[in-house]
């Protein structure tokens, strides 16, 4: 179905509903019917590798996180590498601060690759030491006694961001807040669970499901490739 605002009034509900991400609303979200990496189904899929592909908007936006994230008095700022390294680079640079990524590793007889990040139960946002997989950080970095912020592009489930925070609290360093540019809803209360404060620029609408319980597999609506 089309878009059945009137061009200006599409243009303004953009805006209030993506803020500084609208210019990439349009091809960045998608709505239907998806299966993630996770295995999950849900109604909403993000073309993340869009925004690493712009990195002057990317530095734009992530400088936008950064001084969200300035009051905290950070040491360190940390990500997992799809994607979420990308942020964090550009934030540990606007602060003059450390940087590191965060990388997958997997268990080859428990669990294999998956594809890019997604939102709603998507492949950066799923795996986790109870999947078989975990994030490390170089182990040539020092990081003892340093204070980190956790940066991703995108939260919703949050297994990437939590087996990161699992590595930086294995290496010594005491986590200061989680910082997103998007964030689902489950992914507004990750904060909590870690307790400590989180920052994001955007909350995007998503649903997710397991596969078993999924409505739209029930009422029959095709997936999307």
């Amino acid at each position: 179905m089309g878009n059945l605002l009137c061009p200006t009034c599409y243009r303004v509900s953009q805006w209030r509903r993506y803020g500084p991400l609208v210019e990439f609303a349009d091809d960045l979200v998608h709505t239907g019917h998806f299966v993630f990496g996770s295995g999950y189904h849900g109604d909403t899929r993000l073309e993340l590798d869009l925004l690493v592909s712009r990195p002057a908007r990317l530095r734009e936006l992530s400088f936008r996180l950064g001084d969200r994230l300035r009051e905290y008095d950070v040491d360190l700022v940390c990500g997992p590498l799809e994607g979420g390294a990308f942020v964090a680079q550009w934030i540990a640079a606007s602060l003059g601060i450390m940087f590191s990524y965060a990388r997958r590793e997997y268990d080859s007889d428990r669990v294999g690759p998956a594809g890019r990040a997604n939102l709603a139960g998507g492949a950066s946002d799923s795996g986790g030491d109870a999947a078989g997989v975990r994030y490390r950080i170089p182990p040539s970095l020092s990081l003892t006694g340093l204070r980190a912020a956790l940066v991703d592009d995108a939260i919703d489930r949050g297994s990437a961001a939590l087996a990161t925070a699992r590595e930086l609290a294995g290496r010594g360093c005491e986590l200061a807040v989680i910082g997103s540019l998007l964030v689902g809803p489950a992914g507004v209360r990750l904060g909590r669970r870690l307790g400590v404060p989180q920052e994001y620029l955007i909350e995007v609408e998503s649903r997710s499901w397991p596969a078993e319980e999924c409505p739209l597999c029930r009422t029959g609506t095709p997936i999307e490739r």
